[in-house]
C-alpha cells in the first residue's frame, strides 16, 4: 500500500509496478501463490524471463495479471508456453481497451 497509493497519485507505473509485485510476496496474496498448481509458477517464471515488470495473481486464481512495457513479446512468449491463452488490455484513465492474442 505505501508504493502502490502514492505512485497512483504521482502517476508513476513504475512505483504502482513494485508496489503491486510486492503485494504478491506477503499476507494471504503469498499464500494464495503458494496454493497455485506448478503451471502457474511455470507461467510467472516465463514472464519475467521475457521482460514483465510485474505478475499478480487474480483473487479468484489462476488467472494472472503481467505487466510489461513490450506486452507483444511478454504475450507472445506466454503463449508458448504450455499454450496458454494471452489476453492484452491497455488501460487509460477513460477505458479499458482488449485484444485477444
Amino acid at each position: 500500500m505505501y508504493e502502490v497509493l502514492p505512485a497512483i497519485a504521482r502517476k508513476d507505473v513504475n512505483g504502482w509496478m513494485r508496489g503491486i509485485q510486492a503485494f504478491q510476496e506477503c499476507g494471504f496474496k503469498r499464500l494464495e501463490w503458494e496454493l497455485q498448481p506448478e503451471i502457474c509458477h511455470d507461467l510467472r517464471k516465463a514472464a519475467v524471463a521475457a521482460g514483465a515488470s510485474a505478475v499478480a495473481l487474480s483473487s479468484m486464481g489462476p488467472t494472472m495479471a503481467v505487466f510489461a512495457a513490450d506486452t507483444a513479446h511478454v504475450a507472445e512468449a506466454l503463449g508458448r508456453t504450455l499454450g496458454t491463452q494471452v489476453t492484452l488490455a491497455e488501460f487509460s484513465d477513460v477505458g479499458v481497451t482488449l485484444t485477444i492474442a
